[in-house]
């Protein structure tokens, strides 16, 4: 087994961004979590993101690891973590990661550093390529995120061991350590044997030689003879071996550089890169009485399309794809889902399950689909790529609202017959346990980053809290009368309960109600989008859905939707 790192400089040590893509984002030595660089997206009103293309192969599993902070001020950060799969021709197989930032970013202050670990779901068939983006979303006053110490870390199974690569290059040889000491003079051996007889010695000096004669005199010199003639020349004799040749000089200085030669003709531009997702900020409304969904627009708030569904169907429940950017639709009178295109605002299948349709649910990360049957008590399960029923799980008597925790994959459903919550794990599509709950429950939220669920007990007028590790419920809260609709922004630690006349606010860090916001008649669904901190809440009796700002927790705007509105769900 070994461990690959698909991202390249994840760390920024390059002191650039590169292989990174992005806009709103700097590699900056202000902060880091290890080293010396880290990557700062800048926050304020202006999105900022950082996405790379990886390769991946069909079947891989991976771990995402990365470390963040912040910069000081009251507002924290809201970013989301993604990781799409693609094949060679970038076409969009499904998603391996979607999750917000967590919470404990947003109450960062200093230098301090979050280090998360996040699980992807494995690569699809086909699949060579992934997307990895790290987005901060654009509202007024949130700080700067860095991010540091980016990986994809993959798990490859090693069966057989490779040869051993070739020695490298012998390196220099080191210089030569310091003589030792001069070591203890060793003791005198035996005197040799008498040597041969040396040689004879020289002869003395000669004795004083007598005093010389005088001279006679001298006779005459002769004619001098005729010179002789100059003989030949010898030949020359052969040439001696070369010498050897001498030491090399030292180089000469370098000359000057020449002049640039002239610049090459422009390459042809490659192809423009895939399109990186930005907020889409939709809330989609399902009708009852109209028999239609409602799209608002979350900058504006104003309704920017009504979609028609088949008369009589009733529309109920719905939930929001955001991988896909499909909306599903459950009919409480009919035994279908309506699939709607977010692209295009219209119904493109239906898919058949059953009838008296009250909730549906979605884990992005699976592309999975829950959907509550209350005429045959089951919960059936769509895949989103293929847009087929894939299994159907038996619950007990009136399944009623569902919701999913992408990080752990279990279904949260609501039995109201019999006072219970069927827990489901998402994997294997089988119950797995049953957690007994306040009286006729009604619908579920669930706090991803800290794994509790919120049950809303009409008849019992309270909220039961259950921890997902456990199974058991921890705390119950008590409201005004009749809660129904529920729904959990996890970046503020804040639970919205529909009440009969108004939405009541809990903090989910103590389990009490810290504000109660007064709505329209008979408020059902609720919805929240954490990316802006807004919440809605469909009036089934006006005809309308409020507007909450959470962070105020006031009403901000009132917008007419179709006739009884029931669900309500936000693509963010």
């Amino acid at each position: 087994m070994s461990i690959e790192n698909r991202i390249v400089n994840g760390g920024f040590e390059t002191g650039a961004l590169g292989p990174w893509l992005g806009t709103g984002a700097t590699v900056t030595d202000e902060r880091s979590h290890l080293d010396f660089y880290s990557a700062r997206l800048t926050g304020g009103a202006s999105m900022s993101q950082i996405y790379q293309f990886v390769p991946v192969s069909e079947g891989e599993s991976f771990e995402f690891r990365t470390s963040f902070s912040r910069t000081a001020g009251p507002i924290g950060v809201i970013a989301v973590i993604g990781l799409n799969y693609y094949d060679d021709s970038l076409n969009f197989l499904g998603t391996g990661l979607f999750s917000f930032v967590p919470h404990s970013i947003t109450s960062l202050e200093g230098s301090d550093w979050v280090e998360i670990y996040q699980t992807a779901a494995p690569v699809p068939a086909g699949g060579t390529q992934a997307l990895v983006v790290i987005q901060t979303f654009p509202i007024e006053g949130t700080a700067d995120l860095f991010v540091d110490d980016v990986e994809l870390v993959g798990i490859l199974e090693c069966s057989v061991v490779g040869p051993t690569g070739p020695t490298g290059a012998t390196g220099p040889t080191g210089p030569t350590g310091a003589t030792g000491p001069i070591g203890v003079t060793g003791p005198t051996g035996a005197t040799g044997g008498t040597g041969p007889t040396g040689e004879t010695g020289v002869t003395g000096l000669t004795g004083v030689t007598g005093a010389t004669g005088s001279t006679g005199s001298a006779g005459a010199t002769g004619v001098t003879g005729a010179t002789g003639a100059t003989g030949l020349t010898g030949i020359t004799g052969p040439t001696g071996p070369t010498g050897s040749t001498g030491a090399t000089g030292a180089t000469g200085a370098t000359g000057p550089t020449g002049p640039t030669g002239a610049t090459g003709q422009k390459g042809v531009t490659g192809p423009t890169g895939p399109v990186i997702p930005s907020l889409v900020n939709r809330i989609y409304v399902a009708n009852e009485g109209s028999h239609n969904v409602s799209v608002i627009d979350g900058d504006t708030n104003m309704v920017v399309a009504t979609i028609e569904v088949a008369v009589g169907d009733q529309p109920f429940g719905i939930a929001v794809n955001p991988s896909t950017n499909g909306i599903y639709v459950g009919k409480f009178n009919f035994n279908n889902v309506s699939l709607i295109s977010g692209n295009t605002d219209l119904v493109t299948t239906t898919i058949m399950v059953g009838s008296i349709i009250r909730d549906a649910a979605v884990n992005p990360w699976l592309n999975r689909v829950y959907i509550a049957v209350g005429s045959s008590n089951h919960v059936s399960v769509i895949d989103a790529l293929s847009q087929t029923l894939i299994a159907t799980v038996t619950v007990e008597t009136s399944p009623w609202g569902l919701s999913v925790n992408a990080n752990t994959g279990r279904v949260y459903v609501t039995i109201a017959g019999i006072n219970n919550v069927s827990i489901l794990d998402g994997h294997t599509n089988t119950l797995v346990a049953t957690v007994a709950v306040g009286i006729f429950p009604q619908y579920v939220a669930v706090h991803p980053t800290v794994n509790l669920i919120y049950i809303t007990n009409f008849s019992s007028s309270n909220v039961s809290i259950i921890d997902g590790v456990s199974n058991a419920v921890i705390a119950t809260v008590t409201l005004g009368g009749g809660p129904i609709g529920v729904a959990l922004n996890p970046l503020i630690d804040r639970v919205y309960v529909a009440n009969l006349s108004n939405v009541s606010v809990i903090d989910s860090n103590s389990n009490t109600v810290i504000a109660t916001v007064t709505v329209g008649g008979n408020p059902w669904g609720v919805a929240a989008n954490p990316a802006t901190g807004r919440v809605y809440v469909s009036n089934a009796s006006l005809g309308n859905v409020s507007v909450i700002d959470g962070y105020t927790n006031t009403v901000v705007a009132t917008i007419t939707v179709g006739l009884v509105p029931r669900g309500v769900a936000v693509n963010p």
